[in-house]
């Protein structure tokens, strides 16, 4: 159960500070009122609701429950997916003639940069920002206009508006250290003469702006995550009673790509884990009862059902063989070091260890034996740590997509991350890593070279929907191939010694002509 789980592994010149009521951050408790006023603002417009996204699983996770919530309450909106800020830059010019604009949704974007000075649009329209980087820009905070969400909260590490001349005036800075620097000149000088009073409020003075460079200073040291953005949305649909089995998943799937990659640790995943389970169970009886009134046979085939199980280390094992799942796993290869011989020796002494034949472990899990699929997670328990391999399950969900297949959130994660980040013209059939053909958009134009990545984004958006196996399964294909291609690369640099060392970062160059699959890493991920 999650239980055990859980218990095994547990810019202005402003005269005063702002309170914390000046604060714009909107508190998960509180989403719902602040979705109302979204909802009053759009009331007898057009599209007066324009969402921008980032180029992310959880990002997409998050657009597609809050377009649901939004499509409940006939509200026209427009999704716009991000790749940076050139992206948002081009769309807020496209936006400038928009008079029914009222509001603008960033999805896991624009947290950490000032929207109100870059961005200035009239005071008609408000900016509602819900991202999972952090820290947030300290002028977001305190503008009128930009609404922040967030799960609590802002700490007095927060620089206040009387720190913002730290951020802005340099040149008197200088100033001030150099006057400073005259002070230990004469220290034997009258203490009552005008010179000295001059001088001891300098000093004063530079103190304070010492004092506020450090607040700065340790308020932007380092970059991290915070809340996944799908599950501040998922919230918004249950305190609008508007949640369901298909919207949880979502907020599971979108918790599982932090984990995945990297970007929360493993106790703020298990805290965001118990309350998934929570509601994975509220959801499920909820539905039962619903399946039982209206006599449907949902409840005997458990189509649909999400349920709590360990999840595996190993990437894609179900739609994989176990050895090749392993051995092109993140967490196994780094471990046992697979591309040297020894550490391959030692992922076959392992499944030995285990008792699973070779001939076994290298066809489709899928066809293996059932009892060994059986005994294997006993077996792998056993075995693990003698070969360094801690952790080497984390709690997680399945879904059952129909009576014979199951899809795990991480597996939905290694889906769409691949449809996300390969052009989408190798899904047209086109060889993997192979240049893409230019193809026309829905106008018939050829969509630019730099903007490929759109069509891959819709994509990836609609394999979200458990409606489209085909997509899913395309998705686990792609996903597969390129973990190939990382595995096979990241060997090749580290047999041939391509890794560069200088005084500061160590750095790898790839070069064209030595790589048929080049285009794979044009993307930030794979890299």
């Amino acid at each position: 159960s999650t239980a055990e789980y859980m218990g095994a592994k547990k810019g202005g010149n402003h005269k005063r500070a702002p309170s914390s009521e000046q604060m714009v951050v909107c508190l998960m408790d509180r989403i719902d009122e602040t979705y109302h006023q979204l909802r009053n603002n759009a009331l007898g417009l057009g599209c007066s609701v324009i969402i921008l996204v980032a180029n992310d699983c959880d990002a997409l996770c998050a657009c597609r429950i809050f377009t649901k919530i939004l499509q409940t309450d006939s509200i026209q909106y427009k999704v716009h997916p991000v790749a940076g800020f050139g992206d948002i830059e081009e769309i807020f010019d496209a936006l400038s003639d928009n008079e029914d604009l009222r509001s603008l949704v960033f999805i896991n974007c624009g947290g950490i940069v000032d929207m109100s000075e870059r961005w200035a649009f009239n005071q008609q329209v408000k900016l509602y920002i819900l991202d999972s980087h952090r820290p947030f820009h300290h002028k977001n905070i305190h503008s009128d206009q930009v609404v922040l969400f967030d799960d609590k909260e802002p700490g007095d590490d927060v620089p206040s508006f009387e720190d913002f001349d730290v951020d802005q005036d340099g040149d008197e800075e200088d100033e001030v250290d150099e006057d400073d620097d005259e002070l230990e000149i004469d220290d034997a000088e009258d203490p009552n003469t005008q010179t000295s009073k001059k001088r001891r409020r300098k000093s004063g003075d530079t103190q304070e702006r010492r004092s506020r460079r450090r607040i700065f200073a340790d308020y932007y040291r380092g970059s991290y995550y915070g809340t996944t953005v799908s599950g501040f949305v998922y919230d918004l649909a249950r305190q609008l009673n508007r949640d369901k089995n298909e919207l949880l998943w979502l907020w599971i799937v979108g918790l599982t790509d932090q984990l995945i990659h990297d970007r929360i640790g493993r106790d703020q995943y298990i805290d965001c884990l118990g309350k998934c389970d929570e509601e994975v169970k509220r959801c499920f009886n909820l539905e039962r009862e619903t399946a039982e009134e209206e006599e449907t046979n949902w409840f005997d085939t458990e189509s649909g059902k999400v349920f709590f199980e360990d999840e595996y280390r190993f990437m894609l094992f179900r739609h994989w063989s176990l050895f090749d799942s392993m051995y092109h796993s993140n967490y196994v290869a780094c471990k046992m070091s697979i591309w040297k011989e020894p550490g391959r020796r030692n992922l076959n002494q392992f499944l030995a260890k285990m008792g699973v034949p070779l001939e076994q472990c290298q066809q489709q899990y899928r066809f293996m034996d059932v009892s060994l699929k059986r005994m294997l997670r006993e077996r792998i328990n056993a075995t693990a740590k003698d070969f360094g391999l801690e952790d080497l399950c984390f709690g997680s969900f399945v879904k059952q997509i129909d009576p014979r297949l199951q899809l795990s959130a991480a597996d939905y994660v290694y889906c769409v991350t691949a449809l996300l980040e390969d052009p989408a013209a190798r899904l047209d059939g086109e060889q993997l890593g192979s240049q893409p053909t230019p193809k026309p958009d829905a106008e018939g134009e050829p969509l630019p070279e730099n903007k490929y990545w759109v069509k891959s984004f819709w994509t990836a958006y609609d394999a979200l929907s458990t409606k489209n196996l085909d997509l899913l399964q395309r998705g686990i294909d792609l996903s597969i191939q390129l973990q190939q291609a990382i595995v096979s690369q990241g060997t090749a640099i580290i047999e041939k010694r391509m890794i560069q060392m200088s005084s500061k970062f160590n750095y790898v160059t790839l070069h064209n002509e030595s790589m048929p699959n080049i285009t794979l890493f044009h993307h930030p991920i794979a890299l």
